[in-house]
């Protein structure tokens, strides 16, 4: 049996909003919808920013406290979620808003996958059955308060923190055949994990201005820290008929992460005349990880007898610290605003390994121009093009080169010499929404092209085991488009909604040292119908 139920309350005072939403199903929602979200955070007039009142939609559930929902999840998911929102001023000055929400995710995925591997010495194929249950619970607060100091000078302070805690239990089994049809290998494993990780962000912005219009002084201090605890189990028993060889694994894996950043920019603005700026910035940051992975093997499972892997066991510490000052150019318009500028960052990668006596030094320097553009037709209908560059360093798992043996047969392992992706991000969006008929169009294309782009390289042995190692490659591009339009129907007392999406990759892969490009492409179309008078019966059918 299938389920589903919302509900979303508001109430409205002169000085305060408090708004509560929830939702309850197991047919793979995991958010919510766009119009749900803005009800949420307190309708319109919250999400208006800027002098010229435009609207402006952050699609960063991490930043919003409250996931969104453009697409179904794998597998049969069950979501409670719930959350309350209050937006209250102090005075005329000061504004405060705050936020809960809570989610409790159940997902199960049963996989039969049948692959064709295509390589150097010919094709083999195989077979993989997964059974997987996760549970993850997640608590999360948010706060924000907006203070005026006089009518030059303002703060804003954000904190956000959160909770989760985790729990998988993946069990499968898998067979390979080489290009004759003969078995080469099988395993069967049963691997399960607990975790718990809490996380807290903070900014404290500063913002100036002076008398001379346009004049403009900001300057803000970022800090964050995360913490993350796993205990896992492995039991897996791998078969090579071939060579008369079985390999059993029975292991107990311990990890933990612990992860703080900050960082500081400032920033001046000079008006030079005719809507014309010139600005200058300088930031810092800096991001610190300090991981710990012990694995035992257990020699005697009834008397929990066990010994340290050395082999599979580490100690990692990174530190990557990068320094950016830029230069920006801006031009605002009645009707439409651009700016442009160029920064220079230089980062700096320092990291130590347990298993290594060196310890690992990279240095890189990039220029990173930026280009945007927005024409208001009216507060809420605009559109936005966007050209920016942005660089990525690598997690400390694709650095750190010990291996991953979660599942015997398909091994991971980190490469310390990875360089940090350089991307160019090209964003072109139209949005128009009506609310007093709750008419909506959104729209969005944008593509990346990425150089140094972190991919897996393949490896395969003689057995058909499976190692991946992260490499850094050139040339990867992706497209991604939405469209969505929503609007009602009165004369059925009803609301439709019509999405479409498109997502075009070209890669590159390596197998066995062999490079393959690669193309993918996806598209789809989603119609729903549902009842808009919803104080009897909440009725909705769709198509994808």
């Amino acid at each position: 049996d299938r389920y589903k139920g919302k509900f979303n309350i508001n109430r409205f005072s002169k000085k305060a909003q408090f708004s509560a939403i929830g939702m309850l199903n197991n047919i793979n929602e995991q958010g919510f919808s766009l119009n749900e979200y803005m009800n949420f955070m307190g309708g319109l007039q919250n999400m208006m920013s800027g002098g010229g009142g435009r609207m402006e939609l952050t699609l960063d559930s991490d930043a919003m406290g409250i996931p969104l929902n453009f697409g179904n999840a794998n597998g049969i998911t069950s979501t409670a979620a719930g959350g309350a929102n209050l937006n209250y001023e102090f005075s005329d000055k000061t504004e405060l808003n705050a936020s809960y929400f809570y989610s409790k995710i159940k997902n199960e995925i049963d996989r039969n996958v049948f692959r064709q591997n295509l390589a150097e010495f010919g094709a083999f194929n195989s077979t993989e059955t997964t059974d997987q249950i996760s549970d993850n619970q997640n608590h999360r607060l948010n706060l924000t308060l907006k203070h005026e100091i006089d009518s030059f000078q303002n703060i804003r302070l954000r904190a956000n923190g959160g909770f989760n805690d985790a729990d998988l239990s993946n069990t499968g089994s898998s067979e390979t055949f080489n290009s004759d049809n003969i078995l080469e290998n099988s395993g069967a494993r049963d691997y399960h994990s607990v975790g718990e990780n809490w996380n807290m962000t903070s900014n404290l912005l500063y913002r100036r201005r002076f008398n001379k219009k346009g004049r403009v002084f900001t300057a803000s201090a970022d800090y964050g820290k995360r913490d993350n605890e796993q205990n896992a189990n492995l039991n897996s028993v791998n078969n090579f008929p071939l060579k008369n060889d079985t390999i059993l694994v029975n292991q107990r894996q311990f990890q933990t992460n612990n992860e703080s950043n900050y960082g500081g920019r400032i920033s001046y603005t000079e008006p030079i005349g005719g809507g014309k700026y010139l600005g200058i910035n300088y930031s810092r940051s800096n991001y610190k990880n300090d991981l710990v992975k012990d694995f035992y093997d257990i020699l005697n499972p009834a008397t929990r007898q066990e010994i340290l892997n050395e082999n599979l066991s580490n100690k990692y510490k990174r530190d990557y610290t990068y320094d950016r000052g830029g230069l920006t150019f801006q031009l605002n318009k009645k009707k439409f605003n651009f700016s442009t500028g160029v920064s220079i960052q230089h980062s700096q990668l320092e990291g130590e390994l347990q298993a290594i006596v060196e310890p690992i030094k990279n240095d890189f320097t990039n220029i990173l121009p930026s280009l945007r553009w927005n024409y208001d037709f009216k507060s809420t209908r605009n559109v936005s093009f966007r050209y920016q560059t942005s660089v990525r360093e690598p997690s400390v798992e694709q650095l750190q080169p010990i291996a991953d043996n979660s599942d015997p047969l398909n091994i991971y392992i980190g490469n310390p010499d990875l360089r940090p992706e350089y991307t160019h991000r090209f964003d072109l969006n139209f949005m128009d929404y009506d609310q007093f008929n709750f008419r909506s169009i959104f729209g969005n294309f944008s593509v990346d092209y990425t150089t140094n782009d972190i991919t897996n390289k393949r490896t395969i042995d003689e057995s058909f085991r499976q190692t991946l190692q992260p490499i850094n490659v050139d040339n990867d591009l992706r497209i991604n488009g939405y469209m969505g339009f929503g609007t009602p129907l009165r004369f059925i007392k009803s609301r439709i909604d019509i999405s479409g999406n498109l997502f075009y990759n070209r890669g590159i892969l390596f197998v066995n040292d062999i490079e393959n490009t690669t193309k993918r492409f996806e598209s789809g179309v989603e119609v729903t119908l549902d009842n808009r008078k919803k104080d009897v019966v909440d009725v909705a059918i769709g198509a994808a």
